[in-house]
């Protein structure tokens, strides 16, 4: 499936509460900093959490307040990657999230952009968590929106497509480093999040629509 390097499975029960588990966990593993980067055009949820990942503020204003370290980036500005740079380079950015496909606009989020993530991602010691919960299972034509782009994921979320929207069933892939950084940390919280949302019927529907979608038939 490509997500050998990501063997932790939260379960959810939709796209933003997936969000919520990504993101909590990413801010857990990486507590030592505090900053958050989206761009703008990005749809990530409505609940308190996955609204930070939600580059609207129609959508944000009747609910501050809201976490703060976030930094907005408008990929499509002509001085988007510089502005990008800039602040992965201060060391004090935990977590870049984002969609490849972005579910606010539609819009293709630039290769030029990704490729500095994905180049900056070791030196500066950040997560990278991708939402595939609109793009994923070949929607996008792919099995996932993100692949030959991202190169090493730490967190993907998915939802809708684990059931083709017909019953609540959502999860959050980590990584090792993820997931052991954060339960070094907050052992409490990550089985807390390990527990909250599972359901052995979604998890059933999910398996079999997996296998369905996968078959060379």
């Amino acid at each position: 499936s490509g997500l050998s390097s990501l063997p932790h499975a939260f379960p959810a029960v939709s796209g933003a509460t997936a969000v919520d588990i990504g993101i909590t966990l990413a801010m857990i593993a990486n507590s030592e900093k505090k900053k958050i980067v989206v761009f703008k055009g990005n749809y990530a949820g409505k609940t308190l959490l996955s609204l930070i990942g939600t580059e609207d503020i129609a959508w944000r204003r009747h609910f501050p307040p809201l976490y703060n370290d976030v930094v907005y980036i408008d990929p499509f500005a002509p001085h988007a990657g510089e502005a990008l740079n800039t602040v992965l380079s201060s060391g004090e950015v935990a977590l870049v999230w984002f969609e490849v496909i972005q579910g606010g606009t539609s819009n293709v989020l630039p290769d030029e952009l990704i490729q500095i993530i994905n180049k900056m991602k070791d030196k500066h010691g950040y997560f990278i968590g991708v939402d595939e919960i609109l793009m994923s299972c070949f929607r996008a034509g792919k099995q996932f929106s993100h692949e030959g782009k991202v190169t090493s994921p730490d967190i993907i979320t998915m939802a809708k497509t684990l059931s083709d929207g017909t019953f609540p069933m959502a999860m959050t892939l980590v990584s090792d480093n993820v997931y052991l950084k954060a339960i070094s940390k907050n052992p409490g919280a990550v089985h807390f999040y390990e527990r909250l949302y599972k359901n052995q019927l979604g998890a059933h529907i999910a398996l079999h629509g997996i296998n369905k979608v996968l078959s060379p038939d």
